[in-house]
């Protein structure tokens, strides 16, 4: 959409099932919230994110098996773990609005986590130019991409609160004088998968 350029500070946001904050220097990643595993970084739908080591040795030496541990980490964790609903923002979201206050929390604490991974991307690149947002919750929540925006206007990002409302597909959600570019972008993940698959292919076949 914008082009080639080396110089170019993205930050992109993949907020589905799993979630994570990529810095991104023209088309080389530098950083990203992920670690060991994608179980760290930010809160997601049923994964914890970055947890306080603490809280593992205190489960443990609680007589909880490292198998139901992972488990909990993975599958029992993040909006659903907070929530105690399905970690799904379509569910979450509106049970917030009736006020259900664990659905509040849960919601508050995925936005304060990804604020905070956007802002640790920004010093990663020393600034940003352009902010995306991606996958299913990323393409289909406008209230927590304004959240996520919100606290950034220092760093020149101004949403478009009627494209933002209005985006389907590949769209810019920033107004016109704002610093930062805001897009949303259709994940494509089975098309990357077909690509890495074909390369794969190709190396192997050769001889």
């Amino acid at each position: 959409i914008l082009g080639p350029s080396a110089e170019r500070k993205t930050i992109l946001c993949h907020l589905g099932g799993g979630c994570s904050l990529a810095a991104v220097l023209g088309d080389k990643s530098v950083d990203t919230t992920m670690g060991f595993s994608p179980l760290d970084g930010i809160a997601m739908c049923t994964r914890s994110g970055a947890v306080d080591p603490g809280i593992l040795i205190y489960l443990l030496r609680s007589g909880l098996g490292v198998d139901d541990l992972d488990d909990l980490l993975n599958e029992g964790s993040g909006l659903s773990g907070l929530a105690g609903l399905p970690g799904d923002t379509r569910v979450v979201i509106p049970e917030a609005a009736k006020g259900n206050n664990r659905a509040r929390l849960a919601l508050d604490v995925f936005v304060h986590r990804l604020r905070a991974g956007i802002g640790s991307m920004m010093a990663s690149l020393g600034g940003c130019d352009v902010l995306v947002f991606t996958d299913v919750i990323g393409e289909s929540e406008p209230s927590l991409r304004a959240a996520a925006c919100e606290p950034f206007s220092f760093a020149g990002v101004r949403l478009d609160p009627k494209k933002n409302a209005d985006a389907n597909g590949d769209a810019e959600i920033s107004m016109d004088d704002s610093k930062v570019r805001v897009f949303v972008i259709k994940s494509n993940e089975s098309w990357q998968v077909a690509h890495e698959a074909a390369m794969l292919c190709q190396e192997r076949s050769e001889p």
